[in-house]
Formats: C-alpha cells, sequence, structure tokens
C-alpha cells in the first residue's frame, strides 16, 4: 500500500480520488507503482519525521523491503540499475580497454543525483538491540542511518562495534551494490572488533543458555581470526593497520573458555608444561590462527624469559610469604623443565 510508504502529497486530493477519477487520471500518466522519483519522494518523507518515531522506522523498513523485491530502473533511462551502477566499482581490465563499455555506462546528473540521494540520506533502518546480551553494539539515538554506516546481519561479529546493523537482510545484488554493502569491513575495525569482543567477555555475566555470548564467542572466533589473517597475508598495509592496533600488552588472544582472552606476551604456541595462569598455551581453533600468532608477535615456544616472568609474578603475589606447596612444586617442575631443555 503505498499510501502507508509515501508522503500525503504524492497522492490526488480526496475529492479527486474515487474510482471514476482515478482512472482518468491514471490515463493522463498518473502512477500507479513506486518508481525511482517516489523512492526518492519516500526517502525524503522518512527524514523529515521526527527522529525516534516508530512509523518512520516502519516506513523504512516497508520501503527497504520494497527496494530489496523489486528492482526498477531509473527515471528516464532504458538502462537497468545493476548496468548504471557498474563505474561505481573498479572495472576489469577489458571493460578500461573498451571505452565503448565506458560510454554506455556513463551516469547522467540525475541518475548520479539519485544515487547520492539513497546512499546519503538517513533512512535506512537498523537493529536497535544487540542479538545477544554483551556483544559490542553500536547504539545511536536513531534508529535510521546512511548506507556508510551500516553493514549487513551476517557481518556483525565482524563490526558490530562500529556499524549499524541492518534490520532487514537485503539479498538483491543490485540494491547490495547501490548502498555499497558489497565493500569489505576496513582492516582498523575487524581489528577492534576483536579488542571489543575481548572486553565484553570479560565484563558480560556468564549466563547459560544458546544466546549466551561466552557460547557465541568461541564459536564465532575461527571465522573472524581466519579472516583478519587473510588480511595480513594478501596486504603490507593491512597487516601494518592490524598489528598496530592488536598490540602484545592488549589481550585479543584467546586461551580457551575459562580463562577467554589474553595478552600475546602471555601466550605461547607450544609448550610441554602447564604454566597457567601465567603464561597460556593457545588452543588451535581454526587452520590459520597459529600462523596469525606467529605474524603478530606470539612466541613459538616458552623461553628463558617467560620463565622469568612467571618466577618474578609469583613472587609479586606472594608478598614474601613463603611458596605453597601446590606454587613449590610447580616451580620444581618449571626449572626442570628448563634444565631440561638447556641439556638438549
Amino acid at each position: 500500500d503505498l499510501t502507508q510508504l509515501l508522503p500525503r502529497y504524492c497522492f490526488p486530493a480526496d475529492k479527486f480520488s474515487t474510482r471514476d477519477c482515478l482512472l482518468t487520471l491514471r490515463d493522463l500518466g498518473l502512477r500507479s507503482k513506486i518508481d525511482a522519483d517516489g523512492v526518492c519522494s519516500a526517502i525524503k518523507g522518512i527524514t523529515c519525521m521526527q527522529e525516534g518515531d516508530q512509523k518512520a522506522f516502519d516506513r523504512a523498513r516497508k520501503l527497504l523491503c520494497i527496494l530489496n523485491a523489486n528492482p526498477f530502473r531509473f527515471p528516464g533511462s532504458d538502462v537497468e540499475v545493476k548496468e548504471s551502477w557498474t563505474d561505481m566499482h573498479e572495472k576489469d581490465d577489458d571493460e578500461e580497454e573498451d571505452d565503448d563499455i565506458d560510454d554506455e555506462i556513463e551516469l547522467s546528473e540525475g541518475d548520479k543525483q539519485w544515487i547520492q540521494t539513497v546512499r546519503e540520506s538517513k533512512w535506512l533502518p537498523v537493529s536497535r538491540n544487540p542479538p545477544i546480551r554483551g556483544l559490542p553494539w553500536k547504539s545511536p539515538p536513531s534508529d535510521l542511518a546512511r548506507s556508510s554506516e551500516v553493514r549487513q546481519k551476517a557481518e556483525e561479529w565482524s563490526c558490530s562495534h562500529a556499524k549499524r546493523i541492518l534490520d532487514v537482510n537485503v539479498s538483491s545484488s543490485q540494491l547490495i551494490r547501490l548502498l555499497n554493502l558489497d565493500e569489505p569491513v576496513s582492516d582498523s575495525i575487524i581489528a577492534n572488533q576483536m579488542l571489543a569482543l575481548s572486553t565484553a567477555y570479560r565484563s558480560t555475566p556468564q549466563r547459560e543458555g544458546a544466546l549466551s555470548l561466552h557460547v557465541e564467542i568461541p564459536l564465532r572466533l575461527p571465522q573472524l581470526y581466519n579472516a583478519i589473517h587473510a588480511r595480513i597475508s594478501c596486504s603490507e598495509r593491512s597487516f601494518d593497520i592490524i598489528k598496530a592496533i592488536l598490540k602484545p600488552y592488549l589481550p585479543w588472544v584467546w586461551v580457551g573458555e575459562k580463562f577467554g582472552f589474553a595478552k600475546p606476551k602471555s601466550t605461547v604456541i607450544n609448550s610441554d608444561i602447564d604454566c597457567r595462569p601465567y603464561i597460556f598455551r593457545v588452543p588451535i581453533i581454526s587452520p590459520h590462527y597459529i600462523g596469525l600468532l606467529g605474524a603478530l608477535g606470539v612466541a613459538r615456544d616458552l623461553y628463558r624469559s617467560h620463565i622469568v616472568a612467571i618466577l618474578n609474578q609469583m613472587a609479586e603475589k606472594m608478598h614474601g610469604q613463603a611458596l605453597r606447596d601446590v606454587d613449590r612444586d610447580f616451580v620444581v617442575n618449571l626449572l626442570r623443565f628448563h634444565a631440561k631443555r638447556n641439556s638438549e
């Protein structure tokens, strides 16, 4: 029902809304379906409504669903939307060499302005609350956002601290390109998301149930670590950006559900002795996890510097008091382990 989507001024006055009048007006060009001009009118109507208005949110959600399900053509153009967006993205080598293709996809000023309105207006409906209590969540006052501020729900675990999450799943490839939802999440956002998840894991009370943050994080981390590994493996710039954020003294290395995240300097990849809670041996949670940790500075083995650090931590903890039997046994085993490695 377009009356629920478009402002009142888009429709004939009541005296011209009889069946006979509407038939006559339709013959004279009255539109019965939403088109590009109607989309702009609907967006402008949404942005003019009071911020926080539930009607604005519902109208925006309805509009996004319609656009997702019903592609259309630009005003005054016979070029389909998906073809018109091509020059907004990188072209293949063949396209760069073909001047005719460039001419065919050149956008008119009206088309460019239409795209700008859709992308830069604050009309996209976003989820108000995280799906799981404690998940880092960007929550400005408004339930509407611009395309540059949003991502799809499928990406929420990689960017929820910095991006708003769309309340509607966008499946149309045309609409995805129009809203720039096919652009990858930035290196800095995905790295800072790791730090945000670490903080959330420590600060969120543990709850039982399928939607518990403490249950979901271990399930989601392999995909996130693999994504970070792929970036640092393909780009030196990405490596520098991510390494500058995931510093050695910040807890971002997953060491298991009991302890959660630890600092890189407190972790090792291999260790034949259990040194928790001073030094953690990292679990193999994904094919690329160990490679990622090695690239970002996690030690491969338990070195002398680790043993010295453990002994210093124990001394500070005891405040000059005698060691407990369990601590004494641990120190003895630690020193024996070190002596054996030196002899080898």
